[in-house]
């Protein structure tokens, strides 16, 4: 990082020589591994689910809540950026944490409106009858 950027990102009361890591390269390649598996089923499973109208209540909860976890994880990051933590710290938690954030972010939208459309349906069928 240029050092003009670092002087004016980072307080002068954090000397980066200082900064302690939160955790290893070893550690970051484990967490990236282990989480972005996680990640990518967790997304198939509400993706499937809520492009087939089931468990509801399961996919309209879950997606909020990793929505959140992604805007926390860009903060963490963003964080760990400013203070001078390796590459290994930083890059893990904003990669995961935009993905999460923009794409789970992106599907709820379609996701709602599809168990809306669903709900509409159900509704249409009893009035027929």
């Amino acid at each position: 990082m240029n050092s003009w950027l670092v002087a004016y990102l980072v307080p002068a009361s954090i000397s980066l020589a200082q900064v302690t890591p939160w955790w290893s390269d070893q550690t970051a390649a484990w967490i990236g591994g282990i989480g972005g598996s996680l990640l990518g089923l967790n997304g198939a499973l509400l993706g499937t689910l809520g492009g087939l109208g089931r468990a509801r209540r399961l996919v309209l909860t879950l997606l909020p809540i990793e929505i959140g976890l992604g805007v926390l994880a860009l903060i963490a990051g963003l964080i760990a950026l400013l203070s001078g933590q390796p590459y290994a710290v930083w890059y893990p938690l904003l990669l995961g944490g935009g993905i999460i954030a923009f794409v789970f972010g992106g599907l709820f939208p379609g996701v709602r409106r599809r168990y809306r459309e669903i709900e509409l349906r159900k509704v249409q069928a009893l009035d027929m009858r």
